[in-house]
């Protein structure tokens, strides 16, 4: 049972006593009383306080405003605007300290995504959401890292094809070609000897025809050797032969045998087919068919 004393305390000390004045908050720099104020329309509802749906009929107050019509700011709409500009730009500094930290410390993994990115639309995807965010996730960095393992392993493939690619003495054909390209400068003549060399290996039974690659090009000082069918087998670079995926051993061989006896196996070609290994023509002289390569191609080559 509660005791009656208990609420029959004497009030002397609280009534008597002195009152002191509740000290005052002190405000937030900036801050405005709501009567310095800004008072706009409201962009949603357009100052009626009422939402209108899409089919034009009105619906209720807008939620926007909570149906008064008006929005109350502390500055006016260009001031901001200009705050948003500025938070924005601060934004953007910060984004682009955490990319160049995260840059700092991932060096191989930002020097792939950005040689990747021009190839491949995952790499570009996470270039992107690396400036947008200042950082990969963990998975993100896995992706990357996987590539960058595949590429280097790529890289040391091509290195060791590279190395193991068989040597090629490839002098007699760029001499007979550098040989019908001074011919073709002549006067009265049509220009650079663009015409591709057909060669018949006598050992594989093969026929390969060897290009030029054109002056003043990437490709110049190369010879690219293909089949008459137009497949591909390969290059030849540096006194190498670097042979295309789908290029047979037999078609290697014979590449290899037509590049160091290209004379041989013009004629080769010539007997085989009854065509001049040069022009292309058809051989119908006796003396041509038994050579079997036309006087006048032999000349321009050298031969």
């Amino acid at each position: 049972m509660t005791n009656r004393d208990d609420l029959n305390d004497d009030l002397s000390d609280l009534l008597g006593g002195s009152f002191e004045p509740r000290p005052q908050p002190q405000l937030p720099a900036g801050f405005k009383p709501v009567t310095d104020r800004i008072q706009e329309n409201c962009p949603k509802c357009g100052g009626t306080g009422r939402f209108t749906g899409w089919s034009g009929r009105t619906v209720g107050d807008c939620f926007k405003c909570e149906g008064t019509g008006k929005l109350t700011f502390k500055n006016a709409a260009p001031a901001r605007a200009k705050a948003r500009e500025q938070a924005a730009a601060r934004k953007e500094l910060r984004a682009l300290d955490a990319v160049e930290a995260w840059k700092a410390e991932n060096r191989a993994e930002a020097e792939w995504l950005v040689a990747t990115a021009p190839r491949w639309d995952v790499a570009a995807s996470l270039l992107a959401g690396l400036h947008k965010f200042g950082s990969l996730t963990e998975k993100q960095m896995g992706l990357v890292r996987n590539g960058l393992a595949r590429d280097a392993a790529r890289t040391a493939a091509k290195a060791a094809r590279v190395a193991a690619a068989p040597a090629v003495d490839v002098s007699k054909i760029e001499t007979a070609f550098a040989h019908a390209v001074e011919r073709a400068h002549r006067k009265g003549q049509k220009g650079v000897f663009k015409k591709p060399l057909k060669l018949r290996s006598l050992a594989e039974a093969v026929d390969v025809m060897f290009t030029p690659g054109s002056a003043g090009s990437q490709w110049e000082g190369m010879l690219f050797a293909k089949t008459p069918a137009g497949k591909k087998l390969g290059h030849i670079k540096g006194g190498k032969f670097h042979a295309r995926f789908e290029c047979t051993p037999v078609e290697q061989a014979a590449v290899l045998d037509c590049a160091g006896n290209p004379e041989i196996a013009a004629v080769a070609f010539g007997k085989a087919w009854s065509q001049c290994a040069i022009c292309g023509q058809t051989l119908l002289n006796d003396g041509s068919i038994e050579r079997g390569i036309g006087p006048i191609c032999a000349e321009k080559f050298g031969w």
